[in-house]
């Protein structure tokens, strides 16, 4: 059938083919680009709050004040991805507050060992060192939900990807 059609219409063919495999590709890289920049200002976000949450919340650690260290974590309420939080002394050993805004099977126990904060599937893990003039007193950890984020990306990609049907559509 392709010896059939004449060079005028393979040629068409051709740059079709390529403008559409040039479309797919940068439909990709777009979409990657665009999923780790927000993955980045995610990761960003929580720490900046971790941070000024950590530093809020030292001297309630420092003397195992139950009451002030879970007002400071009620002010993440109002951050609505936030799922949980919790805030850990070292010296006692014991969780001096937790706050939990969703069901989830976080244990702040558990953050002992995640140093940082980092990205999984579900959700972005924080943990904060809670630091005084002596040392480290004790953590904050914070879990947050990706499904405002993951909403995001679905919402760029299926933006990109029509854009990009019509482009080739029209080329």
């Amino acid at each position: 059938m392709i010896k059939a059609v004449g060079v005028r219409q393979k040629l068409m063919l051709m740059v079709i083919a390529t403008v559409f495999i040039a479309l797919f590709f940068t439909t990709v890289s777009l979409s990657y680009h665009q999923k780790l920049r927000i993955d980045q200002e995610v990761l960003i976000r929580i720490d900046a709050l971790g941070q000024v949450m950590a530093a809020r919340s030292v001297a309630a650690v420092m003397f195992m004040d139950k009451k002030s260290a879970l007002q400071n974590l009620q002010a993440l309420n109002s951050v609505k991805d936030i799922v949980y939080s919790c805030l850990f002394h070292y010296d006692s050993n014991k969780v001096v507050a937790e706050q939990s805004f969703a069901e989830h099977d976080f244990q702040c126990q558990d953050a002992a060992s995640n140093a940082g904060h980092h990205l999984g599937l579900d959700y972005v893990f924080s943990r904060i060192e809670l630091n005084n003039k002596s040392g480290s007193v004790g953590y904050l950890f914070i879990a947050a939900n990706l499904d405002q984020l993951k909403q995001q990306q679905r919402e760029l990609s299926m933006v990109v990807t029509i854009a990009s049907l019509i482009s080739g559509l029209l080329a």
